[in-house]
């Protein structure tokens, strides 16, 4: 198993880019509360400032009157004490003529690193009074401390300005660090679901994990195939002819790249499976037979699907006899052979729902007989990530496809498979992305698929020429029968 499963950085980016608009738009709602919040309940405050030069003297033992230069940082706690004091504010609020000291004025002390600079500091909603409010205090605190220790140690070096910035940052400071919080957040929480999700999907670098051919990645076609089942059981078109025009090519780009693939070896028989139930593999199954019946190949669709055949309810018809029957002795191919209404497009049903195990020994003479009247044959089994059938099966076709539901499977559960059909020497000739939801286009797609909408017509008239070149034999391998 491949050991280099993880994400790679190249990863990470495309799933930020898959999720661009949340990544900006969560963000902008955020910024948007942030700026309602602010506006209803906070309000801008404004920090006036003083600052205070201290310079400690003391008499030695000399008699000399001497400086001490490092001593302002160890009286700051003491400073931010004093400064609180009842004296000290019932003084301040009486020359500022206030009966008390307002509670949403709050007072700030701290030292200046490596100085003797002391800052005191008022703030409050109003500039006006935090200036006035913060050069009164220190007026007040410097006379009192002169007072106190009877020396001039402590003196204003800068009185305080009006504010002009609010202190908290502003309204606008804070919005803008929530808009960019909520954009790390956003970012993390991808980055750390991309991280848990461990499912393959189609923009990832597939070929290089798994190394394997990525043939194609088909656009989800839900509704058509839903529409389309809703239909009466005689169906005059296939689903091919039902979905989008995209869905369309993807599948005439799987497969042209089936034929790339297998490219210096025959290509008549093909197994088409899948890792789990409902990746769509019937549905590709039939659309890849439609697109390679509509360019004049005589195609039989065979269902291996023992335990959920489904193609059946597609085509809208089903055989009393199976394959089953065949690989049995019960029935010839003729009898097992039905036409459906897609000319060139022949059907092998599986009606047997149980869960068996098919013995494969007769299984090589009905792929020499079916090469009589058949160019190419068409296999639709089991998932292989659930029974060993297609496992089995694979190992006799001249090629394998396995189909990936875009975003459901499992790496582990997809490389299993994949070592699976290695360990039967099966001819894999790589996997198909279903269901795949195509976000952006570029301009130069979507001009490709405009192109194509225009020359929808011819192609489909070049086919049906090719067509009616071989109608007269579609029968052959009837009459033979017969």
């Amino acid at each position: 198993m491949q050991e280099e499963l993880g994400l790679s950085i190249s990863d990470i980016l495309k799933a930020l880019k898959r999720r661009l608009v949340f990544i900006i738009v969560i963000p902008i709602l955020v910024a948007f509360l942030a700026n309602w919040y602010v506006a209803n309940f906070t309000i801008d405050v404004y920090t006036a400032q003083v600052k205070l030069y201290t310079l400690f003297d003391y008499v030695d033992s000399t008699g000399t009157t001497r400086y001490d230069l490092s001593s302002s940082a160890y009286f700051v706690s003491d400073y931010k004490e004093l400064i609180q004091t009842q004296d000290v504010l019932n003084e301040t609020c009486s020359r500022l003529g206030w009966p008390y000291w307002p509670g949403g004025a709050s007072i700030s002390v701290s030292a200046v690193q490596d100085t003797r600079i002391i800052n005191i500091g008022v703030t409050s909603w109003d500039p006006q009074m935090s200036m006035v409010a913060a050069n009164t205090l220190a007026q007040v605190f410097t006379e009192y401390i002169r007072n106190l220790l009877q020396s001039d140690s402590v003196s204003i070096a800068s009185e305080a300005t009006l504010p002009t910035y609010p202190s908290n940052g502003g309204r606008e400071r804070l919005v803008f660090l929530a808009f960019f919080g909520a954009m790390a957040l956003v970012i993390a929480a991808i980055v750390a679901l991309e991280v848990l999700n461990t499912k393959v999907r189609a923009d990832s670098n597939a070929e290089v994990k798994f190394q394997v051919n990525v043939l194609s990645s088909i656009s989800g076609y839900k509704k058509e195939m839903e529409a389309f089942l809703k239909k009466h059981k005689s169906r005059e078109s296939n689903l091919l002819q039902c979905v989008s025009e995209h869905t369309q090519e993807s599948i005439r780009k799987l497969a042209l790249n089936i034929e790339f693939a297998a490219m210096g070896r025959e290509l008549r028989t093909l197994t088409v499976t899948s890792t789990t139930p409902k990746e769509g593999k019937s549905s590709v199954s039939l659309m890849l037979a439609c697109e390679w019946a509509a360019q004049g190949k005589r195609v039989l669709l065979v269902d291996m699907d023992y335990r959920s055949p489904m193609l059946g309810r597609y085509l809208g018809r089903r055989n009393k006899k199976d394959i089953m029957d065949y690989l049995n002795g019960g029935a010839t191919l003729q009898e097992v052979v039905s036409k459906t209404g897609t000319r060139n497009l022949y059907f092998m049903d599986s009606c047997h729902r149980i869960g068996v195990n098919a013995s494969l020994a007769p299984f090589d003479r009905f792929l020499e007989e079916t090469r009589q009247y058949f160019d190419l044959v068409v296999f639709d089994t089991s998932p292989l990530g659930m029974f060993i059938d297609a496992a089995s099966l694979a190992a006799k076709t001249d090629g394998t496809v396995v189909i990936v539901a875009d975003g459901r499977v499992d790496r582990k559960e997809l490389q299993k498979v994949l070592d699976q059909l290695h360990q039967v020497k099966a001819q894999l000739l790589g996997i198909a992305f279903n269901f795949v939801q195509h976000r952006q286009k570029s301009y130069y797609y979507n001009k490709y698929y405009r192109y194509g909408s225009q020359h929808k017509e011819e192609r489909r008239s070049t086919r049906e020429l090719k067509s009616r070149a071989i109608e007269d034999e579609d029968d052959e391998y009837r009459e033979d029968g017969n």
